[in-house]
């Protein structure tokens, strides 16, 4: 296993690939994480020297300083997955970063102002003006794609014959509508979702990205890389079956009543994102 973390260091340090002593400042890390996420992702090594020399982390309190430089200092957050190697007695912390689509998070400087950075060659530099306007134009354009199959998702939801709450969703992927669902009861059962006593949704009934994912894999087809769009944020049932599925971005409109769902995606890096529609 400690092949792997060899072969990362025999590549040194590149554009998607840093190599960091020990973590002393999360600000400073921050933009480390922003820069990967605003260009092409890459790998942070922890506990490995300039030179390629393994010196192990040096305490739990660098683990801890990785999460707090995502949620306190990068605008918005970062998604990261962490990994543990142990090289001869010594932990190396392996932080892998994917690309976001949204482009711009932002990380603050020396005088603590937050600022666009990229990763250029094996330096983290500021993003000038002009990227910004690109990014800008992309990022609108997405919010009004991704706005539409809401909408879309949204209309699809009254489909459902559940009273206490109708859920559509729509999985799309190379800009392609590949499966739809909503929520309900299973095949050959009455589409009555409530129990009449008590008044609460059945044991049985099937959230509507459940419904997407089992009809894509009765077809020839795959989720893989896919964008979910669903009127609710899932829940974590449904988050397993969104990872194991291959969908990497899930677009939401309404919050679910819990967060372990979303808690869970971000988690293994799928991009998690709210959109208001009228």
């Amino acid at each position: 296993m400690s092949n792997h973390i060899h072969k990362l260091i025999e590549e040194g340090e590149h554009q998607m690939l840093d190599f960091k002593f020990e973590i002393s400042d999360s600000k400073k890390i921050a933009r480390t994480l922003v820069a990967f996420a605003n260009t092409d992702g890459g790998r942070l090594l922890i506990g490995v020297k300039d030179n390629g020399a393994i010196s192990g982390i040096r305490s739990e309190e660098e683990k801890h300083m990785i999460q707090t430089a995502s949620e306190m200092y990068c605008i918005p957050n970062v998604n990261f997955q962490a990994k543990e190697w142990n090289i001869n007695g010594k932990t190396v912390l392996e932080i892998i970063v994917p690309k976001s689509k949204y482009h711009k998070h932002k990380a603050p400087d020396h005088n603590n102002i937050y600022k666009v950075y990229i990763r250029v060659k094996d330096q983290n530099i500021l993003a000038d003006g002009i990227l910004l306007k690109i990014w800008k134009y992309q990022n609108n354009k997405q919010e009004v794609l991704d706005k539409r199959y809401l909408r879309m998702a949204n209309i699809w939801a009254e489909n459902s014959y559940c009273v206490r709450r109708q859920v559509g969703a729509l999985i799309v992927k190379d800009k392609m509508i590949i499966s739809d669902g909503y929520n309900g009861t299973p095949s050959g059962f009455e589409n009555i979702c409530e129990d009449e006593v008590t008044g609460k949704t059945k044991s049985y009934v099937l959230h509507a990205e459940a419904n997407a994912i089992t009809k894509v894999a009765k077809s020839a087809n795959n989720c893989d890389g896919s964008t979910l769009y669903i009127t609710a944020a899932p829940c974590i049932e449904c988050s397993k079956l969104i990872i194991q599925a291959g969908i990497k971005r899930v677009v939401y409109c309404d919050d679910y009543r819990s967060e372990e769902g979303l808690n869970l995606l971000k988690r293994v890096g799928i991009e998690c994102v709210k959109r208001h529609i009228e």
